[in-house]
């Protein structure tokens, strides 16, 4: 495998697919998967040494097994100064339950106006309103043009943050804006919402990752010996992929009938302007929570580790990631990252397409909590 310059995050690691047991597809027998991942490029974080302190930047080079580069560095900045659209919050201690959690049974009518403001239990938050993105909050990695503000598209005010490649584009992943600021989180439990939009939902590649969570003091020279795991997609159904420290797999929220292009995954599903219940064209409301039960007190052991997803207030139970999962592909103990001081990105990666297939999408209104946010509405 190789990676975007020296100073990059794991938004991609090679992902092994599901086995029998699962509900997933089988890469190794399907004959068409690589497992190795061949040679991938990474976009993102700069590793934890002086982010958001020096100015340190990942370099923009590289590229994948089809000659997918990037030429913009990721761009660091001083750490005096948060000002913008962005909000921190002093401490991470939070009043309530940190488990709080909870679904309905209904899904939000997505052509109903949104507002999604910072909630008062936020320690992040990022309503994408200045352009560029502020350096000393957000790196930049990727081609020009394919990680842009765009002042057409907006759900908590006049922006957001507009991810796009493809052949109409003349534009290639890998390609990512990644926080320099470490996220607090208190008990090792982090819920993030963020409003997303898709332009395209035919879900090409193999397992790009849409949104990568990581250790705070992650290095990408020795990433198999930390905690990764991304909301993305795998063989064109979302999926949260995980990786590092023994862990390589999916977890797949399987579409019935969902079916391939005749050319196979990496083109996508015959379905592009639906996934699931979702269409184009429409914000949707993507909640995580990670818990990773490092608790302090010499508490490391990671028992009771999962990651929860809803969309619109409802929980998606083929997203839900535990350890009792997670072990039939090799997790370790402690497989999820720790949570306090973690770093996330957004973007694309993973062994994304390389042919030209679109990719659109939109990310606004992103907070982070050490309790359960909601969907504004």
């Amino acid at each position: 495998m190789r990676v975007l310059g020296g100073l990059g995050v794991a938004l991609l690691v090679a992902c092994h697919a599901p086995d029998e047991q699962s509900s997933g597809p089988r890469a190794d027998t399907a004959g068409t998967a690589n497992l190795s991942g061949g040679a991938e490029g990474v976009a993102g974080h700069p590793s934890a040494g002086g982010v958001g302190r020096d100015g340190a930047a990942g370099s923009g080079s590289g590229g994948g097994s089809a000659g997918a580069g990037a030429g913009l560095a990721a761009s660091g900045g001083s750490s005096g100064g948060r000002g913008g659209d962005a909000a921190v919050a002093g401490t991470a201690n939070q009043a309530g339950s940190a488990g709080a959690g909870g679904s309905v049974s209904t899904a939000r009518d997505p052509s109903l106006p949104l507002t999604a403001t910072c909630p008062e239990q936020a320690v992040f938050c990022e309503s994408f309103e200045q352009d560029p993105l502020p350096a000393e909050r957000w790196g930049i990695a990727g081609m020009a043009g394919t990680v842009t503000i765009d002042a057409t598209q907006s759900v908590d005010g006049k922006s957001s943050l507009h991810l796009k490649s493809g052949s109409e584009y003349g534009l290639a992943p890998p390609f990512a804006a990644s926080l320099l600021t470490h996220i607090p989180a208190t008990g090792d439990r982090i819920y993030m919402r963020v409003y997303m939009r898709y332009g395209d939902l035919s879900l090409p590649g193999y397992h790009p990752n849409l949104i990568t969570v990581t250790d705070g003091n992650y290095d990408i020279a020795h990433w198999p010996d930390f905690s990764i795991w991304s909301f993305g997609w795998f063989w064109n159904d979302f999926s949260i992929n995980g990786f590092g420290r023994g862990l390589d797999g999916a977890k797949i929220w399987m579409e019935d009938g969902n079916r391939q292009q005749p050319g196979g995954f990496y083109l996508g599903d015959m379905t592009p302007a639906t996934e699931q219940w979702l269409k184009v064209d429409q914000w949707y409301c993507l909640e995580v929570m990670g818990f990773g039960a490092d608790l302090g007190n010499g508490n490391t052991q990671g028992d009771g580790e999962e990651v929860r997803v809803w969309i619109d207030e409802q929980e998606i139970a083929g997203l839900h990631a535990d350890d009792a999962y997670w072990k039939g592909y090799g997790a370790k103990e402690r497989w999820s990252p720790k949570y306090d001081g973690s770093l996330w990105s957004f973007g694309i990666g993973g062994q994304a397409p390389q042919n030209g297939q679109k990719i659109d999408i939109w990310y606004d209104a992103l907070a982070f909590s050490s309790e359960r946010i909601g969907c504004a509405k």
